[in-house]
């Protein structure tokens, strides 16, 4: 079992892509940088400010070179040495074969991303949890549950794009064939990852309260990470969206645009459960609602 007691446990890097033009700009994006954000300084971490002019407080809209550059200068900080954890969270559109799509659009493997993080290339945080957040679609088709009505709005591919792609994603790369990785390969360290859909699937992103996985990503880590291990809370998060996603398809009824059941790995130093704050006594975290 490891756990995260005393002071600043690690640090987070948040990385939210919200302008891509075209009418695919991901409106709603930015109420989940600030939620996001809280989250991490109630946890204790220490939320990287890397700016990207002097009225934002987080790294937006990088091209991949920019991108690359920002996770090396993070993780070359001699800082993370005196820490526990780290957090990555990459907010973009996606598509199929754990793709991200820039703003420039770029088709960028999400392996590339992580093994910039893994213990081979992130000599401080060998061995330590190292938890990634992606909110980006894993395809084009809506999750509808019974209902055959959707709009294609709001959700985090690129749908404004007007290109022969059925998925309306931009055109990829000359090398996108080459660079499929159908699984991520992680080099045996601790990874945590979460992903808002299933494979093929759009992520559900609320234009007046952002992305649907990220709020209750949020909530379910401020009731529960005291007392379940991350596993448990990705478990709970995913059963949490399927349930937020089924009232959505109530409320919405025939101008249902579809909801999520997220994706998780984890891949634990030998088996080791993760806390992120000494294990309380065990509730039952049904019951609470």
């Amino acid at each position: 079992m490891t756990s995260m007691k005393n002071g600043i446990r690690g640090r987070a890097l948040i990385l939210n892509h919200t302008v891509y033009g075209g009418g695919a700009n991901r409106k709603g994006a930015d109420y989940d940088y600030p939620n996001l954000k809280r989250l991490f300084q109630k946890m204790a971490l220490e939320v990287s400010e890397e700016y990207d002019d002097k009225d934002a407080d987080y790294r937006t809209n990088l091209s991949e070179k920019e991108m690359f550059e920002t996770l090396e200068e993070e993780t070359s900080l001699e800082v993370h040495k005196h820490y526990s954890m780290f957090v990555l969270v990459i907010m973009c559109h996606g598509v199929e074969d754990n793709k991200i799509i820039l703003p420039s659009r770029k088709v960028v493997p999400l392996w590339k991303l992580c093994d910039k993080i893994n213990g081979n290339n992130f000599k401080y945080m060998k061995g330590k949890p190292k938890l990634v957040i992606v909110q980006a679609c894993s395809g084009g088709e809506p999750d509808l549950g019974d209902t055959k009505s959707f709009d294609g709005k709001n959700d985090d591919r690129t749908s404004g794009y007007q290109t022969k792609s059925d998925s309306g994603s931009p055109p990829p790369s000359p090398d996108a064939d080459k660079e499929t990785s159908p699984t991520i390969t992680l080099g045996g360290s601790d990874f945590f990852i979460i992903k808002p859909s299933q494979e093929g699937k759009l992520a559900r992103r609320l234009e007046t309260h952002g992305a649907l996985m990220i709020r209750v990503l949020i909530v379910t880590f401020y009731k529960y990470a005291c007392h379940f291990d991350l596993e448990t809370l990705f478990k709970e998060v995913s059963y949490r969206v399927e349930k937020a996603s089924k009232e959505l398809m109530e409320h919405e009824g025939k101008k249902w645009t579809g909801g999520n059941i997220p994706s998780y790995n984890c891949y634990p130093q030998d088996k080791k459960k993760v806390y992120l704050f000494p294990k309380f006594p065990s509730l039952d975290y049904r019951s609470g609602g």
